[in-house]
């Protein structure tokens, strides 16, 4: 069951159904790891009904940008430095809230619950919901955040009906980010667009069976050729150089046809040692020896090395990237980022 603040006895309230119309107070909200919180801090759905306030408030609108640090380097006669590049932190979030209840007992239950939102290990969502000028269409983005730390505020009043936190968070993928635009091999090339503010690396999700060729982004004559793959596998490459580019997505088993008589011989043996129990040293001893997968170490399938230039550019406009498989399947996603979310 999903508990959300503020509650509606009634529904929504006018004042609040008005201001989701005017689409003049960008929503803001957040929702727990586990999807059974949700916290509406601004905007229409933020107005509570005065017979029932309990509900947590953002108090302002500021959003925080991610701090970056600049890379250099100096010569020991060189005057001034050479700059190398920038690289973002990740991003802390400071919320300035205010906790209401319609009684002190029911405001110590929304501090509790609110709480029990949030996880240091596990990532909950703070999205932001408006509509762009000039646009009708509301967008929304939002950020993966953990609690940062325990509140300097004390929490434990008992004779109020309304408290003030700052609350601490952190997002350690630095940028806001919105659904995924995604595309499928739509006759030897793929179409994406990327209405962030950051460069956008796609990902390609081979299906198999075939052999697969990618342009290194768009108008590129630099190639990436990955296989070949057999049914039923499943890989995804990931064409940001700084990330890691391939990951085994495979269900199911490989067909025992596409191993060697050793490879047949050894998986036998295991399953007989291992009464049929997969272990971690059962798979490690199958990778080793290219059971899982078959052909072996997957990036041993990697031929060229994605660059830079494989980004989508953020520009809001389609680009193609030239694509091309020997019988399988490609479906390529990228995440748009921005550094704020207006």
């Amino acid at each position: 069951m999903v508990t959300t603040y503020p509650t509606f006895p009634t529904g929504i309230t006018p004042a609040g159904a008005y201001h989701n119309q005017a689409g003049r107070i960008p929503q803001v909200a957040y929702t727990s790891p586990d999807g059974n919180f949700v916290f509406n801090l601004m905007g229409g759905n933020a107005i509570y009904d005065r017979t029932a306030p309990e509900c947590v408030q953002l108090k302002g609108t500021k959003l925080p940008i991610p701090p970056w640090t600049n890379i250099e380097q100096k010569g020991a006669s060189e005057d001034g430095a050479s700059y190398v590049l920038s690289l973002y932190d990740p991003l802390e979030v400071n919320l300035k809230l205010i906790i209401r209840g319609r009684d002190p007992a029911h405001l110590r239950q929304v501090i509790h619950d609110w709480i029990a939102a949030w996880d240091a290990k596990t990532e909950g969502q703070l999205s932001w919901t408006s509509t762009p000028q000039g646009s009708t269409t509301p967008e929304t983005w939002w950020l993966p955040v953990r609690w940062g730390k325990a509140p300097e505020d004390d929490l434990a009043a008992i004779n109020v009906y309304r408290q003030e936190v700052t609350w601490n968070a952190k997002s350690y993928g630095a940028f806001w980010q919105t659904d995924d635009n995604v595309a499928s091999l739509s006759g030897g090339t793929i179409t994406l667009t990327n209405i962030g503010d950051q460069p956008m690396f796609p990902r390609y999700i081979c299906y198999g069976p075939g052999t697969f060729t990618f342009a290194d982004g768009p108008n590129s004559s630099d190639t990436v050729t990955f296989g070949p793959l057999v049914a039923p596998q499943i890989v995804q490459l990931n064409t940001d150089p700084r990330k890691r580019g391939v990951v085994d997505l495979t269900t199911g088993d490989i067909p025992v046809a596409q191993q060697t008589p050793f490879q047949q011989a050894l998986a036998d043996f295991l399953t007989y040692a291992t009464g049929g129990n997969q272990t971690a040293l059962a798979t490690a001893i199958e990778s080793k020896f290219g059971i899982v997968p078959p052909q072996g170490n997957l990036y041993s399938l990697l031929s060229g090395r994605w660059s830079d230039n494989a980004a989508i550019p953020p520009d809001g406009q389609p680009h193609t990237v030239s694509v091309s498989s020997t019988g399988g399947n490609v479906i390529a996603a990228g995440t748009p980022l921005r550094r704020w979310p207006q």
